[in-house]
């Protein structure tokens, strides 16, 4: 099974408390920051998967000529149904964490060939994290904890 997983270490977060309301703030803004950084780390591995790179940008291995033949020239690598694409979806592991794969157990088991490689099947790397992912959301969650302090006038 092929995860991806988003952790906020909310311990680093406890001095807020003295900018908020309480716990239900902070717990909240874990949630969504957690939630809104799923949804932007999924977005950018479908771009990537529609773009045929890898977390870092570099072009998959190419279509062997038997498969582009079978293809009849036209289509998209790892693209015979579109069923493995759709299937990348989120899944909350708890209040604070979500992981992101392929949804159901021959989309798993198909997205670990194309992911890891097969003697027949080349490496195409879908799934990770880039470091501009990394950056966006650092960005999405500093502007959210902004946000919390300023809604209460920071005192």
């Amino acid at each position: 099974m092929i995860v991806i997983r988003i952790t906020i270490n909310k311990d680093g977060l406890a001095r807020l408390q003295n900018f908020t309301q309480g716990k239900c703030l902070i717990k909240g803004a874990l949630r969504d920051i957690v939630r809104e950084g799923g949804r932007t780390l999924r977005d950018n591995i479908l771009k990537r998967y529609d773009a045929e790179v890898d977390p870092d940008g570099a072009a998959w291995h190419p279509l062997s000529p038997a498969t582009r033949k079978r293809k009849g020239g036209r289509g998209k690598m790892l693209v015979e149904s579109g069923r493995l694409r759709h299937s990348i979806k989120i899944h909350p592991q708890g209040r604070y964490k979500v992981s992101i794969r392929p949804e159901g157990h021959r989309n798993e088991r198909v997205g670990a060939f194309h992911q890891f490689g097969r003697p027949s099947i080349p490496t195409r790397p879908f799934l990770g994290i880039s470091p501009s992912d990394i950056l966006q959301i650092e960005t999405l969650a500093l502007a959210r904890i902004r946000q919390l302090i300023h809604s209460d006038g920071g005192s």
